[in-house]
């Protein structure tokens, strides 16, 4: 016999995940008997019950359609805030980097640079620290003016190559510091996406909840329990409640990851 869905009936087993093909398909599916056998009670009943099981299994579609768009919403909006850290997170690595580069460059440019003025000065050091035990006056002499008049040189080369490494620590540290500010900034996503766990459990929960009370349901729709069906789908109802209340929750937590993402990347400008 070919199956004839309804909307509401398609977007409850959508919710279930108990359609043919669905993914974690299980045995939860309304039956083309199971359908004709509700809707058989529901004429059975008094004209309120009958009035209430129509609506409430109308609701449950509603709030199933509810719950894939709160889905949809909260896996948009994580994506995006993925990308968002990930890229304040390449940025704070970048953080004065052309900087640093320059000054690094210069420091080692100067030092390159200088290399043979200290090479000649330990040289010449060396050489008068060989000839002082022959005692030749007149070269000690030469020797030391030589080193004297070379010293101020060096000094002067040395306190070149200090005060560009200093400004290259200054740098380094002000990056540092920076940086720290705002991973500090961007760790304070992490309680967040705490209290999102949560909420995907609660919803979990609510889910694992949904399927003992469908077995109940459907056993009650078999024994034309109208009031049964109707208590079912209240309890159904509940718990698809529940979980698009923890939906909501997560969303919100996601909107203010994004905000605190944004709060700290302003922190970079």
């Amino acid at each position: 016999m070919k199956m004839r869905w309804t909307w509401a009936g398609i977007a409850l087993l959508i919710w279930m995940g108990v359609l043919p093909g669905a993914a974690g398909a299980s045995s939860y599916e309304l039956s083309a008997t199971a359908k004709t056998s509700f809707a058989k009670m529901k004429a059975a009943a008094d004209a309120p019950l009958a009035a209430k099981l129509g609506a409430q299994y109308d609701e449950l579609g509603a709030l199933q359609k509810q719950a894939e768009q709160w889905d949809a919403q909260i896996k948009a909006l994580h994506d995006r805030n993925d990308a968002a850290a990930a890229d304040v997170r390449k940025l704070v690595s970048r953080i004065d980097a052309d900087k640093i580069a320059k000054l690094d460059a210069q420091v080692k440019q100067a030092k390159e640079r200088y290399k043979p003025l200290f090479a000649n000065y330990a040289a010449l050091n060396d050489k008068i620290s060989a000839v002082r035990p022959l005692k030749n006056k007149e070269l000690n002499a030469l020797l030391k003016l030589q080193a004297s008049t070379m010293k101020v040189s060096v000094q002067l080369a040395r306190d070149e190559i200090r005060v560009k490494e200093a400004a290259l620590k200054a740098a380094k540290a002000s990056a540092s510091a920076g940086a720290k500010k705002v991973r500090t900034a961007l760790a304070e996503t992490d309680p967040l996406k705490t209290r999102i766990q949560s909420e995907k459990s609660a919803a979990s929960a609510a889910k694992k909840s949904f399927a003992a009370v469908w077995k109940t349901f459907n056993a009650a729709v078999k024994k034309q329990d109208a009031k049964g069906a109707s208590d079912s789908l209240a309890t159904l109802l509940t718990l698809a409640r529940q979980t698009n209340d923890a939906k909501a929750k997560q969303h919100g937590l996601e909107q203010k990851i994004a905000e605190t993402i944004a709060k700290s990347k302003s922190l970079l400008a």
